[in-house]
Order: C-alpha cells, then sequence, then structure tokens
C-alpha cells in the first residue's frame, strides 16, 4: 500500500517514524534526567557508562536528535510558506469573485 503524501510533502510513514522518534526522546530524555540527578547526589565520580550508554551511544543519540530537529525545522518553514502562499491566492480569489458579482449586479439587493 502506497503512503499517503500530505501537502507538506511528507508520507504517512515518516510521520509515524517522526511520532515514534518524538515519544522516544521524551522517553529517554526522562531516563537521562533521572540518571543525572542520581549521580548528581552520589558525587561527581558517576562516568557516563553509568545512565546506561556509552559516550559513542550518546553522540549517535544526539546527531539523530538533531537531524530529526533539522528536518521538523525544515518542514514547517515549507508549511509556512505554503500556508503564506495560499493565503495570498485566497485574497486573490476573494477580490475577483467580489468584483465579478459586483460587475454582474450580484451583490445589489433587489
Amino acid at each position: 500500500m502506497a503512503d499517503k503524501v500530505s501537502e507538506s510533502g511528507i508520507n504517512s510513514s515518516t510521520l509515524e517514524k517522526v511520532k515514534s522518534t518524538e515519544q522516544k526522546l521524551v522517553s529517554d530524555s526522562k531516563d537521562i534526567d533521572s540518571s543525572i540527578d542520581g549521580s548528581i547526589m552520589e558525587g561527581p565520580d558517576k562516568s557516563v557508562e553509568s545512565i546506561g550508554k556509552t559516550k559513542d551511544e550518546l553522540l549517535q543519540d544526539i546527531l539523530l536528535k538533531k537531524s530529526m530537529i533539522d528536518f521538523l525545522i525544515n518542514d514547517i518553514q515549507k508549511t509556512k510558506r505554503l500556508s503564506e502562499k495560499l493565503e495570498v491566492e485566497n485574497k486573490y480569489l476573494q477580490d475577483y469573485s467580489g468584483s465579478l458579482m459586483a460587475s454582474n449586479g450580484m451583490t445589489d439587493k433587489k
């Protein structure tokens, strides 16, 4: 089955991946926050590995999260440009239909 593509050019499977990643990021963030809070209480000896991930894994997570943020920012910008374009076209069509109705006497009350 083909994925449905939205006006912004994002298919539904990509959107689901973004949502899934967002949920994972929130969960990971809570886990890291609680681990960091615990390590602060236990002292500075606590290493990054004690959080449950190696430095390389954390770096990979950070890079993935950065790329997801970049993707979302680009999508927001595309959607904003499309919205602005549609607003201009809508205004033009409103003005055009208003002038047509006025020229045909359709706006006069009888």
